[in-house]
């Protein structure tokens, strides 16, 4: 898949406010029909989450599905067992990211943004993750890294599942 820019998911996310609610309804349906383990996965996270945080989780999610499905109209099905490893993986990169001695290196999140596939999305995610109104004053710092973990492992189970 071809590098997302700014201008395409500004646009995708304009197209995606505008969805009636039954062709959204249709839309998440789809989703779930089509991803049943993306969506299994952001549907039910293991972490302690509150219900508000949740929807925030499937919220966001839903509106990243819509961004990179129009983006790119042959997504990948996700198996459980690439999602599983992925999730694996993106947990070792997250904590050694958090645990990075930061006067050695500060950029160690910056980095992780710039060297992934897709940093727009990434960068979309954390600017949604610091939007108050969106995640709600109560979100606790540990909570709103957990959403990013679901959020980066989704988009990453996405982009590197291979292509049938």
């Amino acid at each position: 898949m071809k590098r997302i820019t700014q201008y395409e998911l500004d646009k995708a996310y304009q197209k995606f406010t505008q969805l009636s609610t039954p062709k959204l309804e249709n839309f998440v349906a789809d989703f779930a029909n089509n991803q049943e383990v993306l969506f299994g996965f952001i549907m039910t996270p293991d972490e302690d989450l509150v219900e508000l945080e949740r929807q925030a989780l499937v919220m966001m999610a839903i509106q990243l599905w819509f961004i990179l499905s129009e983006t790119d109209k042959n997504l990948p099905k996700v198996t459980p067992e690439f999602l599983e490893d992925i999730a694996a993986r993106n947990e070792e990169k997250l904590v050694e990211v958090l645990h990075e001695d930061q006067e050695d290196n500060p950029l160690s999140l910056i980095q992780l943004l710039d060297n992934h596939t897709q940093p727009e999305l990434l960068r979309t995610i954390l600017i949604w993750l610091k939007d108050e109104e969106l995640t709600q004053e109560t979100f606790s710092t540990n909570h709103r890294l957990t959403l990013f973990f679901y959020l980066f492992t989704f988009i990453d189970a996405i982009l590197e599942m291979p292509k049938n």
